[in-house]
This record gives C-alpha cells, structure tokens and sequence, in this order.
C-alpha cells in the first residue's frame, strides 16, 4: 500500500494533467480545499454509514413481524423482508415511495395511518391499534399496529411493526357465532 505522501503526489499529479474533474488537493489551508484527512475521514463516515445500514436492516429483518421505517411525510425508508413475504410487492418497489400509494393498504387503513404517524411525529405514545391491508393473495388481513417515533439519520422517522391477528378475528367471530347459536 502507498504511504500518505504517495498518494498526495499521484493525487496533485492527476489534478494538473486535468484529469481530475475538481480539484482535490492544494497546498494552503482554504475553506474549499479539501486535505487527504479528510478525504480519508469522509471515507470513513461512508463506510461507517453504509455499515450501520446494513446493521439496521439485518435487525430489522431479525424481527419475526413486517417492519417499516418511514419519514414524517409516510416515505417508505427502510422496508424488512416480512413486509415483502406478506404484500408480494418487492422491497426495491416500495423504497422512496409514501404508503398513501400503497394498494396493499386499504383507503380506511390510510387515514388511521397518516392520522396516527402525525401523532407520533408530535411525541405522542399510542395504543396498539387495528388496519386492514391485503395479501399478496388478495386475502384480507388484520394487522395490529404499533410504532414508535426514531431519530433514521438524524431526522425524525417512525419506525412501524404489523402483527397479523387475521386468524385471531375470525377465531373471535366464529366463536360469538356459536356463542349467539347456543
């Protein structure tokens, strides 16, 4: 590997044949220069911060429920494969856009939804709470709603977790059924 001065001088050289697009390096210390420590500390968050991404979406992943992270306007920022496993819709799909859009939520299930990620976004702490979406199957689904308001890089998200109860509602319907029968 090339020691620090190596690289300076390949860098200079390569920036006065104007094969570099901007310059990189110049002597003197000015706000637009830019030294090897700090291309080197740059480099550095970067790795750190793609890390910490892929940390994240391993955790997120580890959760056995679908999990969602989105922005204070509902953009979909970081998506767990659960999410995909129930919808059918692929993660790539779904990144960078805002639930509202989403046709595996229903119309109902919006307005509780955006309603409740502004209360969140506000510092309140909500209850669990019902939504409908569908399946990939185009069954219906009850999921059970809980969320918490996070820092994702360095700004305000809400961080979403959905427990199927589909089986556990039409258990409870079938059970009154009978219940009202006998």
């Amino acid at each position: 590997m090339k020691n620090k001065s190596d690289i300076v001088k390949i860098l200079r050289g390569e920036e006065a044949k104007g094969k570099l697009k901007a310059p990189i390096l110049k002597s003197g210390k000015t706000s637009k220069s830019t030294s090897y420590n700090e291309i080197t500390k740059k480099d550095t968050i970067l790795k750190y911060s793609i890390d910490a991404k892929r940390t994240l979406q391993t955790l997120v992943n580890l959760i056995s429920d679908p999990v969602v992270i989105v922005d204070k306007k509902g953009t979909f920022l970081e998506i767990s494969d659960g999410v995909e496993e129930l919808t059918g819709v692929k993660r790539e799909q779904l990144l960078g856009t805002n639930f509202m859009k989403a046709k595996f939520i229903t119309a109902k299930s919006k307005a509780i939804l955006i309603k409740n990620l502004a209360r969140r976004m506000l510092g309140d702490k909500l209850e669990k709470y019902e939504v409908e979406a569908i399946d990939k199957d185009g069954e219906k689904l009850i999921l059970e709603v809980s969320g918490i308001k996070i820092n994702y890089n360095d700004k305000p998200a809400d961080l979403v977790i959905m427990h199927d109860i589909s089986i556990q509602k039409k258990t409870e319907e079938a059970l009154k059924a009978s219940e009202n029968k006998w």
